[in-house]
């Protein structure tokens, strides 16, 4: 059942919605409000002939007072698509299947105030307190189902929301929901009304967050988790600096986060610190997360650099992060970054130090010069990264991308593994890429790993703009097995052989 809070809360917005749709009866439907989207995913292994299938269809009617909308999703694994690892963000147990929708809203606005009925994300702050989203890159959906009222009042924002949390279990993609997240965000805005010079920007706000969670040995019985957070945002000329600071009122418990943007005559400097001590807001059986502070590791785009990455421990680490991006000279740019991250007893977690030089020679020439060296938990990766792209005029070009990692570890030993990527793009309309890589793993380092016994891996890619409305992406042939990362949380891609095909569909 509904709290006393969410029903006064749904009665008021029903209120809204139909004293606004008396005053607007007279006017039709209209079509241009409405949103249309859909993607679609078909994959069929060569070797098992098991078909993998995935659809989410997304459904949006928008005007200035009223909005709502629903997603529909599919999704039928193959025994290979499940991962390795239960403990895996996003694990999918093989021959799982699900269908039904999985988020559905009804929202109204009007005069700085909004009210959100059904499912919606959120981000508090850099997302120490609280941030739910939805990527299906990392398989992320971490909606609430409830009520969420959002007032904007001169400079002032105020945000409160009560709503079911989604627990996915070890035994499928579940949609059961159980336990309550209440939450509260305020913000002020003192630069929109007062003159603070030297200061161009400065906010302050803070968040509660409180957890309701169920304890299996009582049905009846709840756990409560409290935490809050203070932050502030300040702007000077060429300066941005963010700090915020929480701590676990139920518990011990405490996270800092510190950040500065800083630009000098063509150098930009970034600067971070983080420390967090059992800060993890998570659900019941901890498979799912709802809160994402900042990893402190830096996102890369080249694949062998991305397997590598950092995986981020909310309840147990510190760290730093430096980048520098300097343009010396017309046309080039370089970057440094570094970062950094223990546990909270000092021991060394991970440590990256990344550098790229990016050249443009005229209309005809794009080059990247980079170098990686990635310690991960006792492995050693150094990682070094050629990219040419020429342009052979305004419609056509060639692009090459050469990787090469050498790696060492405690317990594997030494390998060295090189991808190739070549790539030809006529503008806007396609591109066609071929993608091989190779390996001279042992078998046994193979078997630690958890990979497939071979060696070498070809495959093709094509991406086809085909309308306004319609983009293709179809590949086929092999690819290893690899993680993918976005904002410190991974997941496990399964290596891959067979035909597959990406439909984005949107009207």
């Amino acid at each position: 059942m509904r709290s006393r809070t969410e029903r006064n809360l749904l009665s008021l917005l029903l209120l809204s919605i139909f004293s606004t749709a008396a005053t607007a009866q007279e006017e039709s439907f209209d079509f241009s409000n409405l949103s249309i989207s859909n993607q679609f995913e078909y994959a069929i292994e060569k070797e098992t002939a098991d078909e993998i299938v995935e659809d989410w269809f997304r459904l949006d009617y928008q005007t200035e007072v009223l909005s709502f909308g629903a997603r529909y999703e599919t999704f039928q694994p193959s025994e290979k698509s499940a991962f390795l690892d239960p403990d895996d963000i996003g694990y999918v147990p093989p021959h799982t299947t699900f269908e039904g929708f999985t988020f559905r809203y009804l929202e109204f606005q009007r005069d700085g105030i909004q009210v959100t009925a059904g499912n919606f994300y959120d981000l508090f702050g850099r997302g120490i307190a609280f941030r739910s989203y939805e990527n299906r890159d990392v398989r992320i959906d971490n909606s609430l189902d409830g009520i969420r009222v959002k007032v904007r009042r001169g400079i002032f924002d105020g945000t409160y929301m009560t709503g079911k949390m989604l627990e996915k279990d070890v035994s499928g993609i579940s949609q059961e929901r159980k336990g309550l997240l209440h939450a509260a965000n305020f913000e002020a805005r003192l630069s929109d009304r007062f003159r603070l010079a030297p200061l161009e920007h400065l906010l302050l706000g803070t968040s509660f967050v409180r957890q309701e969670l169920p304890v299996s040995l009582d049905p009846q019985a709840s756990l409560r988790r409290e935490i809050a957070t203070g932050r502030m945002e300040a702007g000077i000329s060429g300066a941005y600096l963010y700090g915020e600071y929480g701590e676990r009122l139920s518990g011990p418990g405490s996270a800092l986060y510190l950040g500065s943007n800083l630009d000098f005559h063509g150098l930009g400097l970034s600067l971070e610190y983080k420390r967090y001590d059992r800060f993890a807001l998570r659900t019941a059986n901890n498979q799912v997360d709802y809160n994402n502070p900042p990893a402190l590791s830096r996102e890369h785009t080249f694949t062998l650099l991305s397997r590598n990455a950092w995986v981020m421990n909310v309840n147990d680490e510190k760290g730093y992060q430096v980048e520098a991006t300097y343009s010396p000279l017309r046309e080039n740019t370089l970057i440094f970054n570094f970062s950094h991250t223990t546990d909270l007893e000092g021991n060394l977690e991970f440590e990256e130090f990344y550098g790229e030089w990016s050249r443009s020679q005229g209309e005809w020439l794009y080059m990247v010069l980079a170098y990686g060296s990635q310690t991960n938990v006792g492995i050693r990766s150094l990682i070094p990264i050629l990219e040419l792209q020429f342009f052979l005029d305004e419609r056509n070009s060639i692009r090459t991308e050469l990787q090469h990692q050498h790696e060492k570890a405690t317990f594997l030993g030494e390998f060295d593994v090189d991808l190739l990527v070549a790539e030809y793009s006529r503008s806007p309309r396609w591109t066609f890429s071929f993608i091989g890589e190779r390996n001279n793993m042992s078998d046994l380092q193979r078997e630690l790993q958890q990979l497939p016994d071979k060696d070498i891996f070809v495959g093709g890619l094509a991406s086809i703009h085909l309308s306004d409305s319609h983009d293709l992406m179809a590949f086929f042939g092999s690819r290893q097995k690899g993680k993918v990362c976005v904002g410190g949380v991974c997941r496990t891609e399964p290596e891959f052989e067979g035909f597959e095909v990406k439909l984005f569909s949107k009207f």
